[in-house]
């Protein structure tokens, strides 16, 4: 065969290697992920006065000039049986993110 055709052939496998995965890429978006539609049972843009009641945060920082403050609960927290050395729960404009 020739070198032309050889040349074809790569290109287009090399195109299909890049597009074929972006294709699935989207499923990882939390809306159309149920899977990822929050954290530890909180949705996300839920309001910090209700986070606050649900989870007993204690305040670890703030960043005023971004609108960011940041918390970490009081009790333990898994993920599936694995304990977490540390969880921050992140605000930005008091909902959650």
């Amino acid at each position: 065969m020739n070198d032309g055709l050889w040349k074809r052939r790569a290109v287009i496998v090399l195109a299909l290697m890049f597009l074929f995965p972006a294709c699935f890429a989207h499923l990882k978006a939390p809306e159309l992920n149920p899977k990822m539609s929050g954290f530890q049972g909180m949705e996300w843009n839920t309001p910090l006065e209700k986070v606050e009641v649900q989870v007993k945060v204690k305040k670890k920082g703030e960043d005023k000039s971004r609108n960011l403050k940041w918390f970490s609960p009081n009790n333990k927290i898994f993920l599936q049986n694995v304990p977490l050395n540390e969880v921050t729960y992140v605000f930005e404009r008091d909902k959650f993110i």
